[in-house]
């Protein structure tokens, strides 16, 4: 039978030791003491300033950033707009001049047509070598014409092709276009016929008299229209606003 000293027993059973709320009060008074310290008060400010200086930073290098890309990102649209706007009135400068250079080409070679039915290209009078000369200029003249005519008919396809994509929509260049394309027909269909009736009655095939005023309401309507057409264009005008940045945002429909 086993025996337990006394003394032992109550080793056993003895509490241990443990931190009363009175031994952990010393520790936060000295916290408190050092917190309401002139030291731990600019401690802390220092900590916390910097913190907020670092979030102010962090903000502002954020607000630098998307201003430079929203900066970058206009300069980009604005440049392809204004690229893009170039060679849509360089296209349209290069149809109107082609226009008018095809029109000017064959409004002369109308008159030189003309001019060969006068008393200057009359074969009466001349030496053999003199008509000669002269047959010469009335065929390279009425060559001309030819080609002239030629070069119009699919020409004025294109150019209506041409007229209605740079007009952008605009009823009145089209009309424009229009007008001249009857006028220049009008004009060498004049000239092509009293030219005919020239030639006929030097085969004995009619009669015919020279007068200066042929076509000349024709020519004159020409002049006229392909001036008309010019300024409906409007080239210069529609440049406005293309080189302000302001107006170029509202065309291109961007807000501050």
């Amino acid at each position: 039978m086993l025996f337990r000293l006394p003394h032992l027993a109550r080793q056993t059973h003895r509490p241990r030791p443990t931190l009363s709320h009175h031994s952990r009060e010393p520790r936060m008074a000295t916290l408190g003491t050092f917190v309401t310290s002139a030291g731990g008060a600019a401690l802390i400010t220092v900590f916390f300033g910097g913190v907020a200086a670092q979030l102010i930073s962090c903000d502002a290098q954020r607000r630098v950033q998307e201003r430079e890309f929203n900066n970058t990102w206009l300069k980009s649209r604005g440049d392809q707009a204004l690229l893009a706007r170039k060679e849509f009135v360089d296209g349209r400068r290069a149809t109107l001049d082609e226009i008018l250079r095809t029109a000017g080409t064959l409004s002369a070679a109308s008159h030189d047509l003309l001019d060969i039915t006068g008393p200057a290209f009359s074969m009466k009078g001349h030496t053999t070598t003199d008509r000669a000369l002269i047959l010469t200029e009335q065929t390279r003249v009425a060559k001309e014409f030819t080609a002239a005519e030629l070069a119009w008919a699919p020409a004025q396809i294109r150019f209506s092709a041409s007229v209605g994509y740079f007009s952008a929509g605009n009823p009145v260049v089209r009309a424009s276009w229009q007008d001249v394309q009857r006028s220049l027909n009008a004009m060498r269909t004049c000239a092509s016929e009293t030219y005919r009736r020239w030639f006929l009655a030097g085969q004995q095939q009619g009669t015919y008299s020279y007068d200066p005023s042929y076509c000349r309401r024709e020519f004159g309507v020409v002049d006229a229209k392909a001036a008309k057409l010019g300024e409906s264009f409007g080239i210069t005008s529609e440049q406005d606003g293309w080189d302000n940045p302001d107006s170029l945002k509202r065309k291109l429909n961007i807000s501050n």
